[in-house]
C-alpha cells in the first residue's frame, strides 16, 4: 500500500469498501440492497430477448446468487457473490444478436455530416475517405469498413473512433421495434428491422444526426463462452489523473470510473474512455469528492464486439464481460487535502 497527498488537481482510479466481519442491520441493509441490485440486473436484461428455457436459467442464476449473498460474511464476499451471479447471466445467450455495417445510405449521410463539420468540400472528403486519388482523410475521421455495430441481447456496441476498438456499449431497453440507451454524457436511440439499425444520435459532437446500418448475415452467434476482462494494471498517477496500459485482450471496448463518496452507500459511474495511444487516462476533479473516506474503483469495459477468423472464414458476434475492479480510496480532510490509499491492484 501507498499514500499520496494531492491538495488539488484531478485525481482517479478505485476504492475498496474494507474488508473484515461485519455485524447488524448495516450489513444487512448492504445483503438486501445486493439482491435487489441482482434482481435488477436481471430484469434489465429483458425476458423478451430471451427463450423460456435460457429465462428460466436466468432466474435459476438470481435465486442461487440471492444465497451466495445470504451467506457471505463481509462486504468483501457479498460484492464477490453479486459480481460472480452477474457473470452467470451474461453467459446465458439471448435470442437476439447481429453484426451491423454502415449501409450505403448511412454512408452518404455521414459524408455529408464531415463535409459539413470540419467546413470541407463534399467531393474532397469523399475522395478522400474511399482513397481516391491518393488522398488521406482528416483526423478523427472513420473510414467506412470502422462504422459498424454489434448486439446481443439488450446491448449494442457502437463503433465511433478510429481505434480497431467500438467504445460506446449501450444497454437499451426496447418499446415495439423502438429501442432507447444512453451512457455517461451520452444518448442515443435505435429503430431495428429485418434488415437495418438506425441509430439516432441525441447530444455530442454528432447529435441530430441519424446513421443506418445494414445487417451482416454472414455472422453468428458465438459458440465461445463469454470472457472476462483481466482488471486494469500498471495504474500511475499523474497531477491530471491516472493513467495505465490497456490489456490488449478481445473484446476491450473501454475503460469506466466509479465513485463511492464519503456517507453514500452505492456507487456512481463518473467517467468512461477510449482506447488512446496504447492506454487509457481518467481524470476527476477533486470536487467529485466528499470530506472523509471516498472510494473509487476502476475497470475495463466489455461489451458485444465481432470476431472474424479468416483462416476458418468464421464470423460471430461475441461478447466480452468487465474486469473486476481495482480500487483507491481517497481521504478528503477539511482542507480538501485528498490522501490517496492504493488497496489493491
Amino acid at each position: 500500500m501507498f499514500k499520496k497527498f494531492i491538495t488539488l488537481g484531478v485525481l482517479l482510479i478505485m476504492v475498496f469498501s474494507g474488508a473484515g466481519c461485519i455485524s447488524g442491520s448495516g450489513f444487512s441493509e448492504y445483503k438486501n440492497s445486493a439482491k435487489e441490485k441482482l434482481e435488477i440486473f436481471a430484469a434489465d436484461k429483458g425476458q423478451e430477448f430471451y427463450s423460456a428455457e435460457n429465462w428460466t436459467a436466468v432466474m435459476s442464476f438470481v435465486a442461487e446468487g440471492k444465497v451466495a449473498i445470504d451467506a457471505a460474511k463481509d462486504k468483501a464476499g457479498v460484492d464477490s457473490a453479486l459480481n460472480a451471479t452477474q457473470i452467470k447471466i451474461v453467459g446465458v445467450e439471448p435470442n437476439n444478436f447481429g453484426a451491423y455495417f454502415i449501409s450505403d445510405i448511412g454512408w452518404e449521410t455521414y459524408i455529408r455530416w464531415v463535409a459539413e463539420y470540419k467546413e470541407l468540400d463534399e467531393v474532397w472528403i469523399r475522395n478522400a475517405l474511399n482513397g481516391d486519388f491518393g488522398e488521406y482523410a482528416p483526423p478523427n475521421i472513420m473510414y467506412r469498413n470502422m462504422m459498424w455495430a454489434a448486439i446481443r441481447g439488450n446491448l449494442i456496441t457502437i463503433s465511433n473512433s478510429s481505434s480497431q476498438y467500438g467504445i460506446q456499449v449501450i444497454q437499451f431497453s426496447r418499446d415495439g421495434d423502438s429501442y432507447a440507451g444512453g451512457k455517461l454524457h451520452f444518448a442515443m436511440s435505435f429503430t431495428l428491422s429485418s434488415e437495418f439499425l438506425t441509430v439516432d444520435y441525441h447530444t455530442g459532437m454528432f447529435k441530430g444526426l441519424s446513421i443506418q446500418y445494414e445487417l451482416d448475415i454472414s455472422y453468428q452467434g458465438s459458440e465461445v463462452e463469454p470472457t472476462q476482462l483481466a482488471p486494469p494494471k500498471n495504474v500511475e498517477s499523474h497531477p491530471t489523473g491516472q493513467r495505465w496500459d490497456y490489456i490488449g485482450a478481445a473484446g476491450l471496448l473501454g475503460a469506466g470510473a466509479e465513485i463511492r463518496r464519503a456517507g453514500a452507500q452505492d456507487f456512481e459511474l463518473v467517467q468512461t474512455t477510449d482506447v488512446y495511444m496504447n492506454n487509457f487516462a481518467i481524470s476527476c476533479p477533486s470536487s467529485y469528492f466528499s470530506e472523509g473516506v471516498n472510494t473509487v474503483r476502476i475497470f475495463h469495459i466489455g461489451g458485444p464486439y465481432l470476431s472474424y477468423d479468416r483462416t476458418t472464414d468464421s464470423k460471430q458476434v461475441r461478447i466480452s464481460l468487465n474486469s473486476e475492479y481495482v480500487y483507491f480510496n481517497y481521504i478528503k480532510n477539511t482542507e480538501s487535502t485528498i490522501t490517496v490509499e492504493k488497496v489493491n491492484q
